[in-house]
């Protein structure tokens, strides 16, 4: 629903919430239907004005009344209405109403486009696409017709639903601006509702609680856009929202993440007692205490990712075997892991957690949260913002930092996935919670290498490409993944993509090796033919040129003042070797001069150099910070 976007976020270990804000006031809810048929004045006055921030779009209204307190049931009215400036306005016309189950149910719907000379064009609910997004998820899809520069669109709907949902953050400010935005929201009355606001510093928005219904309503008038631009922050970084969330009564907010990492603590203490499952894992891994510490935590890291499938990175095919043998369950995830060979994130992290205590390690957990969807927030008291599990390990007594492992992830032993590092995770110990740095990884550590072939077959019939690409580190990790969760078939289709099909251009070979081991790292090898290469007997000088799809991308950035820092997916190198045969009845010309180009972000470098029948390039990019203030362009 656009109104109340559903956290994918995983709560790791339970839902432990509290309250950001005392509760107070009067409920200031209000009744959500249709709006009116025809444009008012006010709204045919409306034109685009970019310098008040006005240039696509104006959200007239967002409203949604959302009650949770049915029972064991949910219901959600939503409302939007809007005038279209321009065509890249017309977003806001593809309506998606996302239902978690199969058997929610829309109760309303109303949808229309008010054209400027007062034709009304109708959706009709019949209309509304039914589309399944994953297991147990179907969305509601549909473009409202007749959309044109200068109309009005106004829908809306109301679903019922099963359950709650126990965090969810809602955007206050949209690409376009928001004339009146209104929430309300009614939590389930056998827990406590919990708001936070995020980004709202010097906006118009009033908050206000119904003490006898614990109803929240969010009230705001004129929010501004939210400048888009390639390699910002994420959303939650830049744009004003409010967070909801349910509070368990008699929480202690000042003391609530010291008492939950004692709650953590205390899991940890029952994994980590379970002594006969401990020290078989270690003896399965070869290591025991009283050596060298730092070689034994490497063995039990490198042991577990070569012996254990974790959840979560299974290939596609191993899903499915499993979904045919079934899953057994266990309270003792150092035993589970340990005899099944596999297990999720918890039992992975919990095993190596355990396994290090006893070789003697100071080793505690770190909750982290993906930064592409907002980083973790101190003043919001609840895990819903986490994602995953990590462990920070020392020698004991010592006051250096921590080492942080992700242990089974494929990533080599004190690397972290590239989207939880650059923030701050929190470390939960027996003596209380404390914010750690999570730290970006050595750009020498992520490197990308192509080395690519090309030339001509006789005649210059077809031109001929082949090349192989490597990654280290953090290079290839996600698109690994992804690779690995899909059907043969998509997969297939993905790294054909990979290599360059186009049109223009045929595949011939077309492989990531050893997909199926989760600690190899990247390796694409290519191979491509174009008929599409633009030689003909009337071209005397002919220019190639040598990029394609071994280039690692890197978007453009405008040369024009920026409202947000650039920021980067993690520091790397990047290097592209391609070696170039000219083709029949040419012969090599005089290369440009080398370019080296020095910024505040790493290095270019460009040398090209002529051979006896071609060329050699080489060009390399060096990345060696995560983000750039948008001054330092």
């Amino acid at each position: 629903m656009p109104g109340l976007v559903r956290t994918s976020r995983a709560v790791v270990l339970g839902v432990l919430l509290m309250a950001s804000h005392a509760l107070g006031a009067k409920k200031e809810s209000r009744e959500i239907g249709p709006g009116p048929t025809a444009m008012s004045d006010p709204e045919i006055a409306i034109g685009a004005d970019p310098a008040a921030g006005i240039e696509h779009a104006v959200i007239l209204v967002e409203e949604t009344n959302r009650d949770e307190n049915l029972g064991a049931e949910m219901e959600t009215t939503f409302h939007l209405r809007a005038k279209i400036l321009s065509n890249e306005g017309r977003d806001l016309a593809n309506v998606e109403i996302p239902l978690v189950r199969h058997d929610s149910k829309l109760k309303r719907w109303w949808g229309r486009t008010i054209l400027p000379d007062g034709t009304v064009h109708e959706l009709a609910e019949s209309q509304l696409d039914r589309q399944t997004v994953s297991e147990g998820r179907i969305d509601l899809k549909a473009a409202l017709p007749g959309v044109v520069p200068g109309c009005v669109i106004d829908y809306g709907y109301t679903t019922r639903e099963a359950g709650l949902v126990p965090y969810d953050r809602v955007p206050l400010q949209r690409r376009f601006p928001v004339r009146d935005f209104h929430l309300a929201w009614t939590p389930y009355q056998e827990l406590q509702g919990a708001y936070h606001l995020t980004k709202a510093a010097g906006l118009s928005i009033d908050v206000q609680i119904d003490k006898s219904h614990g109803t929240i309503v969010v009230n705001a008038r004129d929010l501004p856009p939210v400048v888009e631009e390639p390699m910002m922050p994420a959303d939650p970084e830049v744009s004003a929202a409010v967070i909801v969330y349910y509070v368990p009564l008699g929480t202690d907010f000042e003391g609530f993440w010291n008492a939950t990492s004692k709650d953590v603590d205390k899991v940890v203490r029952s994994v980590t007692r379970k002594k006969k499952s401990v020290t078989a894992a270690m003896e399965a891994m070869e290591v025991q205490p009283g050596g060298d510490l730092e070689h034994g935590l490497q063995q039990a890291y490198a042991w577990i990712g070569s012996n254990v499938e974790r959840s979560g990175l299974e290939t596609f095919e191993q899903l499915q075997q499993a979904a045919d043998e079934g899953e057994e369950s266990t309270k003792d995830p150092v035993g589970n892991m340990l005899s099944t060979r596999q297990g999720s994130m918890f039992d992975v992290q919990m095993t190596f957690l355990a396994v290090a205590r006893a070789l003697g390690a100071d080793a505690q957990v770190v909750f982290a949260a993906d930064r592409t969807a907002g980083p973790f927030d101190p003043l919001l008291k609840t895990w819903g913002q986490f994602d995953s599990l990590l462990v920070a390990v020392r020698p004991p007594g010592s006051s250096d930092r921590y080492a942080l492992v992700d242990p089974g992830s494929g990533l080599a032993y004190g690397e972290i996935p590239w989207w939880l590092s650059g923030g701050q995770g929190l470390l939960m110990t027996s003596e209380g919670a404390a914010a750690i740095p999570l730290p970006a990884s050595n750009p020498k550590k992520n490197i990308s290498e192509s080395n690519v072939e090309i030339e001509f077959t006789e005649g210059n019939e077809v031109m001929v490409s082949s090349w192989v690409q490597t990654g280290t580190g953090q290079v290839g990790l996600d698109e690994r993944r992804y690779l690995r969760s899909l059907s043969p078939e998509e997969r297939t289709e993905r790294i054909d993509e990979l290599c360059g099909l186009g049109p223009e251009t045929d595949v011939v070979t077309a492989e990531v090796v050893a997909l199926e081991d989760v600690n190899r790292n990247l390796e694409l090898h290519c191979a491509t033919e174009s008929l599409e290469h633009g030689i003909t007997e009337d071209i005397t000088r002919y220019q190639l040129e040598w990029g394609g799809p071994w280039v690692p991308h890197l978007p453009v950035l405008p040369d024009q003042p920026r409202a947000h820092p650039v920021v980067f997916d993690f520091p790397r190198i990047d290097v592209v070797r391609v070696s170039v045969k000219a083709p029949e009845g040419y012969v090599p010309g005089d290369p440009p001069p080398k370019a080296v180009v020095d910024g505040p972000a790493g290095r270019y470098i460009l040398d090209i150099e002529r051979s006896a029948d071609g060329f050699k390039i080489e060009r390399a990019i060096s990345v060696m910070t995560l983000s750039l203030a948008k001054d330092l362009r």
